[in-house]
């Protein structure tokens, strides 16, 4: 009698123990363009030899971990997401961010320390379209009824501790690490560059309760640092156990170990809270290097669908491909979700 694979993988599934407490955890990766997230993606998950493709606009794949937990076997699983295109495709948030997927959730923002004339310009782009894509999952009528975003702030809150500056910042209700790549660039730059980009990095990540770490692919130490903080919030692994803010040096600040006094003194004492904060360091950072435009287009209206304007071939054209869009994004979740219950 044939044997139907797909049932076989559904019983296998069934039959697997889970370990308590073991839950599914997602890591979104987005950021500037070029900025390595692919080449990071694959050492974490060892594919060391692969060479880096071109990502297509929203790419998913994840990542296993085999536990030695004595209550039961099983993997540990973390789905990994890339954002490509810088700001182009922030559109596709929706997606990587879901009620299904945002306790167990951390955002890996990678910016391009050799590019600071559109660093600051991403980054803040960026950290407005996460921002409005967490509130919209966490004002669900679902999130609200299971006190979600108290929940999540509560968890991302307890890594401050009993800081002093604990009630200064407006952190992201889930775990946030800038990671500034490209350092093998960045550390030629000079030293009056270097300083004013790194107090200003610190500031936003202190700001946002985020990890601030420096990278290069081509430095196999800084890439090893990479790795293990990567390894920490997909798999809750052991932290970094270093720490440095000499801006002569890769910056390595876990989130809640910095401060306003530490980063500058005269910042701290004039500033009463991170809104302002950001503020005085955005003019700092666009002082020294002012931003190139972006490419991102805020339109009002979409105007291919203004009805004063029909075009019926580009309009069935752009009809179709709105379908291919939406097929594609099922898919990756129909991926994600599959993986998530085979294993």
């Amino acid at each position: 009698m044939p044997v139907n694979l797909w049932d076989v993988c559904k019983e296998r599934a069934k039959s697997k123990t889970v370990a308590a407490g073991q839950k599914d955890t997602t890591l979104l990766f987005l950021g500037s363009k070029e900025t390595g997230k692919t080449t990071l993606i694959n050492h974490f998950v060892g594919k060391l030899d692969e060479a880096a493709k071109p990502t297509l606009a929203l790419e998913y794949s994840y990542c296993l971990r085999q536990t030695n937990n004595p209550t039961g076997g099983g993997n540990e699983i973390c789905h990994l997401w890339e954002l490509q295109g810088g700001t182009a495709f922030s559109s596709l948030l929706e997606a990587a961010i879901s009620i299904g997927n945002i306790k167990g959730l951390s955002i890996i923002l990678m910016l391009d320390l050799s590019q600071p004339k559109i660093l600051w310009s991403t980054m803040e782009i960026l950290l407005k379209d996460l921002r409005s894509r967490l509130t919209t999952v966490l004002t669900s009528s679902k999130a609200k009824e299971e006190n979600l975003q108290e929940e999540l702030l509560s968890n991302v809150m307890a890594r401050f501790g009993d800081h002093q500056e604990k009630h200064q910042i407006e952190p992201f209700p889930v775990p946030f690490v800038i990671l500034g790549s490209k350092y093998d660039i960045f550390q030629n730059f000079d030293p009056e560059e270097k300083k004013v980009m790194c107090r200003c990095l610190r500031n936003v990540a202190h700001s946002l309760g985020a990890s601030l770490q420096f990278y290069s692919c081509k430095d196999t130490v800084l890439l090893k640092r990479a790795r293990d903080l990567l390894s920490h919030y997909a798999f809750n692994t052991a932290p970094l156990k270093i720490m440095s803010t000499d801006y002569n040096k890769p910056l390595v600040i876990p989130a809640g170990s910095d401060s306003f006094s530490q980063i500058d003194n005269k910042g701290a004492e004039e500033e009463s809270s991170s809104g302002h904060n950001f503020n005085l360091w955005r003019h700092t950072f666009t002082s020294l290097f002012p931003q190139e435009k972006q490419e991102k287009l805020d339109l009002p209206d979409d105007p291919a669908i203004n009805e004063k304007y029909p075009e019926p071939d580009v309009d069935n054209l752009r009809k179709q491909k709105d379908e291919d869009l939406q097929r594609y994004l099922r898919e990756l979740e129909r991926k994600r979700t599959t993986v998530a219950d085979l294993l």
